[in-house]
């Protein structure tokens, strides 16, 4: 995977957010990892707005994982939608499940002391480090 910095209102905020360029790799997400430094992350883009009842498919689940996660998501223009702490599986969620209501285009998930600096209608922007160039 390629990795990325991250920039909320341009200002950097993390430094190694992989791009999940695959399915596969969007199925796994962070999945596996025992914790998340500040600086890593993960994102990828939503392919296609199919709407459901409970909103629009661009959700994620938390079965599995090891650890709370901030998730965000973005319009087309990078625009921030709606921001949560996402937690593990708990008797109120059972799958840990969390989703956009409005058509997001990139889902970004990155350690959650970054919940207060990423607001709703900030824009988040990044560029390809060069290393994984």
């Amino acid at each position: 995977m390629n990795n990325y910095t991250f920039y909320v209102d341009g200002v950097k905020k993390a430094g190694k957010v992989d791009f999940a360029e695959t399915s596969l790799e969007r199925s796994n997400g962070l999945l596996g990892r025992e914790s998340l430094s500040l600086q890593e992350g993960i994102f990828w883009e939503v392919t296609g707005f199919k709407k459901y009842l409970c909103g629009y498919w661009n959700a994620i689940h938390m079965v599995g994982m090891k650890f709370p996660i901030t998730v965000a998501w973005l319009d087309k223009n990078q625009r921030v939608l709606k921001v949560v702490i996402a937690r593990t599986p708990s008797i109120k969620n059972i799958l840990g499940w969390h989703s956009c209501r409005k058509p997001a285009s990139y889902v970004v998930e990155l350690h959650t002391d970054l919940i207060g600096s990423v607001p709703v209608g900030s824009v988040l922007s990044w560029e390809k480090n060069r290393e994984t160039q």
